[in-house]
Protein backbone atom coordinates (compact mmCIF):
# COMPACT_ATOMS: atom_id res chain seq x y z
CA UNK A 1 0.00 0.00 0.00
CA UNK A 2 2.91 2.29 0.58
CA UNK A 3 4.24 1.90 -2.69
CA UNK A 4 1.22 2.81 -4.51
CA UNK A 5 0.75 5.81 -1.89
CA UNK A 6 4.16 6.48 -3.23
CA UNK A 7 3.16 6.56 -6.94
CA UNK A 8 -0.18 8.57 -6.42
CA UNK A 9 1.78 11.31 -4.59
CA UNK A 10 4.44 11.32 -7.43
CA UNK A 11 2.43 10.96 -10.12
CA UNK A 12 2.58 14.50 -12.62
CA UNK A 13 1.23 15.03 -15.81
CA UNK A 14 4.16 14.77 -18.04
CA UNK A 15 4.27 11.07 -17.30
CA UNK A 16 1.12 11.33 -18.90
CA UNK A 17 1.62 13.18 -21.46
CA UNK A 18 5.18 11.67 -22.50
CA UNK A 19 2.65 8.04 -22.55
CA UNK A 20 -0.17 9.72 -25.08
CA UNK A 21 3.03 11.07 -27.50
CA UNK A 22 4.44 7.74 -26.97
CA UNK A 23 0.79 6.32 -28.16
CA UNK A 24 0.36 8.55 -30.69
CA UNK A 25 3.28 7.59 -32.38
CA UNK A 26 3.10 4.05 -32.35
CA UNK A 27 -0.47 3.84 -33.83
CA UNK A 28 -1.78 4.59 -37.25
CA UNK A 29 -3.94 7.90 -36.43
CA UNK A 30 -3.72 10.60 -38.60
CA UNK A 31 -1.95 14.40 -38.00
CA UNK A 32 -4.95 15.58 -35.16
CA UNK A 33 -3.23 14.70 -32.25
CA UNK A 34 -5.96 13.99 -29.16
CA UNK A 35 -5.09 14.13 -25.21
CA UNK A 36 -6.41 11.66 -22.91
CA UNK A 37 -8.19 14.67 -20.97
CA UNK A 38 -8.68 18.84 -20.56
CA UNK A 39 -5.62 18.42 -17.94
CA UNK A 40 -3.35 16.85 -20.16
CA UNK A 41 -3.76 19.37 -22.78
CA UNK A 42 -3.19 21.69 -20.79
CA UNK A 43 -0.06 20.43 -19.52
CA UNK A 44 0.93 19.98 -23.27
CA UNK A 45 0.79 23.78 -23.34
CA UNK A 46 1.98 25.22 -20.16
CA UNK A 47 5.29 23.03 -18.88
CA UNK A 48 4.53 24.17 -15.43
CA UNK A 49 1.40 22.58 -15.29
CA UNK A 50 2.76 19.44 -16.17
CA UNK A 51 4.65 19.40 -12.87
CA UNK A 52 1.84 19.69 -10.62
CA UNK A 53 1.30 16.24 -9.05
CA UNK A 54 -2.22 15.20 -9.88
CA UNK A 55 -3.49 12.95 -6.98
CA UNK A 56 -2.45 14.50 -4.07
CA UNK A 57 -5.51 17.00 -4.05
CA UNK A 58 -7.71 14.26 -4.51
CA UNK A 59 -6.32 11.94 -1.69
CA UNK A 60 -6.73 14.89 0.50
CA UNK A 61 -10.35 14.95 -0.32
CA UNK A 62 -10.80 11.32 -0.11
CA UNK A 63 -9.27 11.26 3.18
CA UNK A 64 -12.03 13.87 4.38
Amino acid sequence: MSLFHEFLSGFKLKYRLAFDRASSSTSSTTSSYSFSSPAVARAHTDPEEGEKPVYEERMCMLKS
